[in-house]
């Protein structure tokens, strides 16, 4: 009597890397919002998502390799934009800022 096995492959999700804030970063942060845990939750997806795949995100200049990403605003927040560099060992976040609308 024979077996039969479906076997399915799935990407294994790479582990995520740590994200390192600019003393930039921080401080401009402060600038964006007074309730800085209300920014940190806010921005916690945009930050995950940073630390498990940076590679999707544009690099806006091939020389420093900074890349970034937008943030659209919620509650009292405006949108922001993230700009960070994928290190071998870690992310920096080097710094954020308000979207100009244009």
């Amino acid at each position: 009597m024979g077996f039969l096995v479906s076997i399915t492959t799935m990407e294994q999700p790479q582990p995520c890397k740590t994200c390192e804030e600019s003393h930039l970063y921080e401080k401009n942060k402060k600038t964006i919002s007074n309730d800085i845990k209300l920014l940190d939750d806010f921005l916690s997806g945009a930050i995950f998502a940073i630390a498990q795949k940076p590679e999707a995100f544009p690099i806006l200049n091939n020389q420093t390799l900074i890349r970034s990403i937008k943030v659209n605003g919620a509650l009292r927040l405006p949108n922001v934009i993230i700009y960070f560099k994928d290190l071998e060992e870690k992310i920096i976040l080097c710094d954020i800022e308000i979207e100009i609308p244009s």
